[in-house]
């Protein structure tokens, strides 16, 4: 049986105001909402969700970053993205196990759950990016404690 996708709908991110309401978070949103057609008044029904922070999901990909300018197996890589679904992958952060049939032997097979901030929260974010961490300095970068691997990427975000 193939498993197929829905295609997701794009979601509108909004901000609360002091006053408690919900604004659109950006520019980008405020179009999305003309887009829409969506005016003053209107009444629309919503499944609302805390996003993770967003220099979480950028510290992230500037380890990836890190490891492609400073491991060579990761060098040839010109998607971070794909380094850290490798990263992912290898390491078993935020993965499922899936038991694949292959010639009649049943194999495990790692599947990785995705970084989106619609599918992972904050607290399994940051435990899935410290076991990537740990993994990078036991098999490629010994001697680097990992912590000193998500300060180095924490500093990257901030320049």
């Amino acid at each position: 049986m193939i498993k197929t996708r829905k295609p997701k709908k794009e979601r509108i991110f909004f901000r609360v105001t002091d006053s408690g309401e919900l604004k659109p978070a950006d520019n980008y949103a405020s179009k999305l909402m003309l887009e829409k057609k969506y005016k003053q008044g209107d009444i629309l029904a919503a499944n609302l969700s805390k996003l993770r922070t967003l220099g979480s999901n950028k510290n992230a990909h500037k380890i990836a970053d890190l490891c492609r300018q400073n491991i060579d197996e990761f060098s040839h890589y010109e998607d971070s993205h794909k380094i850290l679904k490798r990263l992912q992958i290898e390491s078993g952060a935020a993965c499922e196990e899936i038991g694949v049939n292959m010639g009649g032997t049943m194999h495990l097979v790692r599947y990785p759950l995705s970084f989106s901030f619609d599918s992972l929260g904050e607290a399994e974010f940051m435990i899935a990016m410290k076991t990537i961490c740990r993994y990078i300095s036991e098999m490629y970068w010994d001697g680097l404690d990992p912590k000193k691997i998500e300060l180095m990427a924490d500093r990257m975000v901030n320049e």
